[in-house]
Parts: structure tokens; sequence; C-alpha cells
């Protein structure tokens, strides 16, 4: 089955792209209805990809919140990635550190300049070659997957090194395959990582892809606590302060005669 038929979505349309999510991936292909819908229409698209977060935050620049310098130049760097489209960035840092945020603010601010961009998981993907040895319909799925992806204009691949947590080392098909996919690839990369690349990413990726990664990329450190964190302690204190006041329904009812 191709992936365009396990569709998770029904397509929708950005004002130049008709879009659809297979199987945790997005496929986008070009199309020519900027002109036949309300603008509002693309703005709910954007938004829908990349725009918005569970707790109605979104996910742009202005909303991202730099509370120390390691954040700031980072906020900087990505913003300068988005006014020239000449370099990538290896983004790394701690859980919650906001290197999710910044790189889909960076795919919003793309997809607002009617650029294409994708984000894809790296375990998800990794997976999918993993599972595909011995199955070559399988195989030829996750081919696809990375042939539609060399026609991006900014791809972020997501939560790379993650997959490293599990038993199963990276299969060789992965490596192979990926390095293939590098090696072809001329959009702009962005990668996404909790450990720092210096160390770590040629044991990922092996040393020809961590080669090529460099060649398209400045790694960026998010040195930052996990902003989960600060909103959990955010909402305890929040509930505190309801708990410390008085129950004005109960205490209306104390009063009815």
């Amino acid at each position: 089955m191709s992936p365009e038929k396990r569709h998770e979505e029904q397509p929708y349309c950005d004002g130049t792209h008709h879009q659809r999510w297979v199987d945790g991936f997005l496929f986008a292909s070009r199309c020519n209805c900027s002109g036949k819908g309300p603008a509002v229409d693309a703005a709910l698209a954007l938004d829908r990809r990349f725009g918005n977060r569970e707790d109605g935050a979104r996910f742009d620049f202005d909303h991202f919140q730099p509370h120390n310098q390691s954040l700031t130049e980072a906020l900087q760097k990505i913003r300068w990635i988005a006014s020239t489209w000449s370099l990538g960035a290896v983004l790394w840092g701690d859980t919650g550190s906001g290197k999710t945020h910044l790189a889909r603010a960076l795919c919003y601010e793309a997809a607002a300049q009617r650029k294409r961009a994708d984000i894809v998981s790296s375990p998800s993907l990794q997976k999918w070659f993993r599972d595909s040895q011995g199955y070559e319909d399988i195989a030829l799925d996750a081919r696809a997957i990375l042939d539609k992806l060399k026609a991006t204009s900014l791809l972020v691949i997501d939560d790379l090194g993650t997959e490293r947590k599990g038993a199963e080392a990276p299969s060789d098909i992965w490596l192979r395959e990926f390095k293939e996919f590098l090696d072809s690839f001329r959009g702009v990369l962005i990668v996404t990582m909790n450990l720092n690349p210096k160390g770590n990413l040629s044991d990922i990726v092996g040393e020809k892809s961590k080669s090529r990664i460099s060649e398209l990329c400045g790694a960026v450190h998010l040195d930052a606590p996990d902003y989960r964190g600060h909103r959990a302690k955010q909402n305890a204190a929040a509930l505190a302060d309801q708990a410390r006041k008085p129950n004005i329904a109960q205490e209306g009812k104390a009063h009815v005669p």
C-alpha cells in the first residue's frame, strides 16, 4: 500500500500546498489554490501545522520567551536562518529547553514565506526502516518518504538520538539510506537532539552522515531548564492560591435564610 493511502487526516491546503499526514509524516504537494479561497483558510492551515500548542500558546518567534542569554542567542541565530535560508542548525539541549519550539517557529516562518517546510520524527522514521528489513513493500514506502522530503525547502528532523534509549542499535539500512538522503538534500536542515552532537552524532548516524550534517548545519546549544517543570510549579502555585481563598459559593449558601 502506498503511503498516500495510509492517511490519518483528510488533506488540507495552506494556500500553496496540499498537505496530508501519513503515519506521522507530513507530505505536501504544490497547488494553485492561493487565489481561490479566503486568506483566513491559509492562516488557519499554518496554525494547524506549526502554530499552536495544546495549552493554546503559539509556536512562533514572538511567543518564544528567552529567559537567559543562551536562549536569547539561540533565538537570534534561528531568526537569522529565517532571513537568509543559507544554513541549517543542530539544536541541542535538555528536554524542554525550547528546541522544538524554535524548530516549529522556523517552519511557521518558512510556510508564511511560501516555502515548503516539513517535520519528521527521527525515532518513527528509523523504526520504519528497521521494520522494513525483509519486507520490500515497507522498504519502498520508507524510501518514498525520503524521496518526498528531498524536495522540501526546510526539513526538521526532531529528536535525533532519542531512539538510542531502546535496546536496538541503528539498522544498517537506516544508516545507508539516511546517508544517501543527506548527500542529495539541498534544502535547509534543522536537527533537534538532547545530546551534545560533538561527542554523540557519529554514534547515532555514522561518521559520514555526521560529516554531512556538520557541512549543512551549525550547532546551537539551548542551555535552559525544562520549561514544563517551570509550568508545573506555576500550576501548583495557582492551585495553592485558589485553595487559600474562601469558598464564595459555600459562604453564600450558609447565609441563605
